[in-house]
């Protein structure tokens, strides 16, 4: 623990004071800022002391005088009092001293535990308020002081937080507690107290009801009980003192102690029939206090009158109980002696005695009521006795019946019967102490065996009837396929030879004969059957290989003459989708490839792919002859390119004919212009890159070298082209561009 906190938690006795003081009261900074002069005087008070051989400040723990040290802010220390040894009156007393300086640090945390700073301050907070009490005498109030008994034989003292007398002369004594406290512990400080005359008054923190419930409830209500058993305290009066904020506060304004007191208000619950508690707070000074203190502690709230009240309450509902209890048991053996019969449709009767065991036997007419319950349990037990002759004669009856019908009846079956009568011996008590009980037995050992007999004839006929099932289910799997005729065979032989319940029953071999005559037949027309199915299949697979070789055959004429036809003639019409040579192109590809003739495949479209550039090439010539030919500077285009232009912007949207091979046309005169724009551009390049470079001058010279209309023509179709809207980079728009200025340059020079 370290400084600050050890003083925090240490009382010193100042010379010249009646109560204790706090060390941090001394050693803490003041609030106005004359810390140094404070020091300086302090230090000067205690050597002055020290000089007479006095001392200014002491341990209340071990009285040894105590030194001033003041802080330090080059070492980070602050101001502390330590022990003197040379002021120690008992020199073993002050080192066992929990607040001296070498004391360990975990017995200051155990100090601090059980003390506490809200234990200090409280107990301080207390003195300064009963010094101004008008009920305590003056100069009375003490802290910490022992308090010898008076009895020379005992030897025994207590040292209570607070103690002080009253102006009525009556001693009194304070114990703060807030942490747990052995109930041994508070017994004994109750009783020394109570034998020294002394009003015991113990005051708890405001948590303490609920962080320590245990001793709270303990010294509120006299034992260890909990607050839902409190009708059943020891103590007449239960008041627990708590010292509250309010209670503090309002002690201060008033100038005298007041206390919060808890209390039980005990009442009388019909609903749960017990005695319950509601608790309350209630402020209470000293004066009003009730004290006894040779008999008991003091109280401010009598709680003993609420619970006699409801004390009373409980007895007078547990008599009207006690009354309306009797008068069911009366009732009760009337109405059971007045039974003459009991049937199984009546209800059980209830037990006579029911009831009986919550009277007390103190009770004057206890000894009546059990005697009228004994009679009635007399007669309900002749009735039932009766009732058990009856049964017993039934089922002895029930069991002569059926082993007659055992002797007589040759092959007695009736298993049902015989295991109802059976259970109905077995599983009941009326042939307890029966004296003929040895004939009951035999009975049953009869029954017993004829219903062993019958239950192994049923499981015989069980197993022939699940035989009998598998060997004629065997000719259907077998025709069904789920088994083949070999297992069949095997499952057969294996029944025949090794199955005990087949070789005792003639009707299972009868059967298996049966079933395996079958299996041979289904297996011989099976056989039929399969050779049968094998001759067709051969003949299927031999027509077949006749119409696909004679398929082959046909497809290779059709596609020889086909190819022949385009070789020769080419197309009739123009290719579209829906012309003759396309269609019969296209099933003949089809069967090529169905037949896997898949060298005619290549021939016929390659001979196909050969006449369709030819009729393009020939369409072109025809009607392009000097476009197809490629850029030549000394042919004029214009004609056939306005052409060629102009079917790049007709619309074909029907699927016609005519519009078919108007758009096939126009793809080809694409191509075409494709081509042209292409040798126009190669040309354009070629002179782009023979002239750029060279100076200005000379790349006029040199278009002028050429006549002229080498370069004019030229710019004359990039022109057109461009203007046409046809796709062409920009680096050759650029070399256009360059073109034609050097054709209008030109034009300039000539001038």
């Amino acid at each position: 623990m370290d400084t600050v906190l050890r003083h925090k938690i240490w009382e010193v006795f100042i010379k010249g004071k009646n109560h204790p003081i706090l060390a941090s009261k001394i050693t803490l900074p003041s609030s106005d800022g004359v810390q140094l002069h404070e020091e300086a005087l302090l230090k000067r008070i205690i050597a002055e002391h020290i000089k007479d051989n006095e001392t200014y400040i002491t341990c209340s723990q071990c009285g040894c005088g105590l030194f001033y040290r003041a802080a330090n802010s080059i070492q980070n220390r602050s101001a502390y009092l330590y022990h003197n040894t040379k002021f120690a009156h008992d020199i073993l007393l002050t080192e066992n001293c929990p607040f001296y300086h070498n004391t360990p640090s975990t017995l200051f945390s155990q100090i601090y535990n059980g003390e506490g700073e809200w234990h200090l301050s409280t107990k301080m907070a207390l003195s300064k308020i009963l010094d101004n009490d008008p009920f305590v005498s003056p100069g009375t109030v003490k802290t910490e002081k022992l308090i010898f008994s008076d009895d020379p034989k005992r030897n025994t003292w207590r040292r209570p937080d607070i103690q002080f007398t009253d102006k009525n002369g009556q001693k009194w004594a304070i114990e703060l507690t807030r942490w747990w406290m052995s109930p041994l512990i508070v017994v004994q400080r109750e009783e020394f107290f109570r034998k020294e005359n002394i009003n015991l008054l113990w005051v708890f923190s405001p948590q303490c009801a609920e962080h320590n419930k245990t001793t709270y409830e303990l010294i509120m209500y006299g034992s260890n009980i909990p607050r839902e058993a409190c009708s059943e305290a020891s103590r007449p009066q239960c008041n627990a003192f708590v010292a509250t904020e309010r209670a503090l506060k309002l002690s201060q304004e008033k100038g005298k102690l007041i206390l919060d007191v808890e209390f039980p208000e005990y009442y009388y619950c019909k609903e749960r029939q017990e005695i319950g508690a509601n608790f309350q707070f209630h402020l209470a000074s000293l004066e009003v206090l009730n004290t006894a203190p040779k008999l008991r502690l003091p109280f401010a709230v009598k709680t003993s009158t609420s619970l006699s009240d409801a004390k009373l309450k409980l007895h007078q509902h547990n008599r009207q109980r006690l009354a309306i209890t009797i008068t069911n048991i009366r009732k009760r053996n009337e109405s059971h002696l007045a039974l003459t019969a009991i049937t199984d449709n009546d209800e059980h009767p209830i037990n006579p005695f029911s009831g009986l065991e919550v009277i007390h036997t103190d009770y004057r007419f206890h000894s009546h009521l059990r005697d009228k319950c004994l009679k009635a349990k007399q007669h309900i037990d002749y009735l039932r006795m009766q009732n058990l002759r009856a049964a017993r004669y039934k089922l002895i009856s029930l069991l002569r019946r059926e082993t007659s019908n055992i002797w007589t009846t040759r092959n007695y079956r009736d298993s049902e019967s015989l295991r109802y009568a059976m259970l109905n011996t077995l599983d009941t008590p009326i042939f307890e102490n029966y004296k003929l009980i040895s004939n009951v037995n035999r009975y049953r050992n009869i029954i017993t065996t004829q219903l062993a007999a019958i239950e192994a004839r049923t499981q015989r006929a069980e197993q022939i009837w699940k035989t009998k099932n598998i060997i004629n289910q065997l000719p259907q799997q077998v025709i069904e396929g789920t088994h083949s005729p070999q297992i069949a065979f095997d499952t057969l032989n294996r029944i025949k030879t090794k199955s005990q319940v087949a070789i005792s029953s003639i009707l299972l071999l009868r059967a298996i004969d049966r079933s395996t005559r079958k299996v041979e037949k289904i297996t011989k027309e099976q056989e039929e059957t399969s050779l049968r199915l094998k001759q067709e299949q051969y003949e299927r697979e031999q027509a077949l290989q006749r119409q696909a070789e004679q398929n082959k055959r046909r497809v290779s004429n059709e596609v020889h003459i086909f190819i022949n036809q385009l070789n020769t003639t080419g197309f009739t019409e123009m290719p579209i989708s829906s012309s003759y040579d396309e269609i019969k192109f296209r099933r003949l590809q089809h069967e090529c490839n169905q037949q896997e003739l898949h060298e005619l495949r290549f021939n016929i479209e390659q001979a196909y792919s050969q006449a369709y550039t030819n009729l393009k090439g020939t369409y072109l010539l025809t009607h392009f002859p000097l476009t197809s030919s490629g850029w030549n500077a000394n042919t004029n285009f214009t004609t056939e390119l306005n052409k060629l232009f102009g079917w790049q912007r007709n619309v074909f949207y029907t699927k016609s004919v005519a519009d078919k091979q108007g758009a096939m046309k126009k793809s080809w005169c694409a191509e075409l212009l494709t081509y042209f724009i292409n040798t126009v551009l190669y040309e354009l390049d070629e002179l782009y890159q023979e002239l750029y470079g060279e100076p200005h001058i000379d790349q006029v010279i040199q278009v002028k070298k050429y006549g002229g209309t080498h370069a004019r023509r030229l710019t004359y179709i990039l022109k057109m082209i461009i203007n046409q809207g046809s796709l062409i980079t920009s680096d050759d728009k650029a070399k256009a561009n360059w073109l034609k200025k050097l054709v209008l340059q030109k034009s300039l020079v000539n001038r």
